[in-house]
């Protein structure tokens, strides 16, 4: 009974898998959230994202996504809320990879909103560039992550979670 159930789980895996793939058709978008590191406090995760990407021309993608960062330690408790603007160009089709990944790389531009021990106010614009990964499992979710490098005021960092196609 164990085998035959391992064989029918293994190959309902193996379907979803050869039927999932990335965006790369012109109009299709996907809802991304997890876990983000600014980069500012080591290696632990610090903070939560939300994003939307929209394929607009083949293997180019726009989108907003909104970082919420949270510090506090002896001096000072502050929490950061940036938006942010996004372009993505995906390399699925150029280097020719299996259709249920997604390589990209882009380009940022955020304005940083702080909250904290009792002011408030923005930063200086945050641009960034940033290269990521996904693996869909199936048509509709998949596992992402994406490593950031700020040109102007900060931007650096890691995201990881979830894609899920809309």
């Amino acid at each position: 009974m164990k085998k035959i159930l391992f064989i029918v789980i293994v190959t309902l895996f193996s379907v979803n898998v050869g039927f999932s793939q990335a965006l790369n058709s012109i109009g299709e978008k996907q809802l991304n959230f997890g876990l983000r590191n600014h980069g500012v406090n080591g290696s632990r995760f610090n903070g939560i994202y939300i994003g939307f990407d929209y394929m607009t021309v083949k293997d180019l993608s726009i989108g907003a996504n909104v970082d919420l960062n949270h510090w506090n330690n002896s001096y000072y408790s502050m929490t950061i809320l940036t938006p942010s603007f996004i372009v993505d160009y995906h390399f699925n089709n150029l280097i020719g990879i299996p259709s249920q990944f997604d390589f990209y790389a882009g380009a940022d531009l955020g304005l940083p909103l702080y909250f904290g021990n009792g002011t408030s106010g923005t930063g200086d614009f945050n641009l960034g560039t940033h290269v990521g990964g996904r693996w869909y499992w199936n048509d509709k979710w998949g596992i992402n992550l994406e490593l950031g490098l700020g040109i102007l005021s900060g931007g650096n960092g890691a995201k990881f979670g979830l894609s899920m196609k809309l």
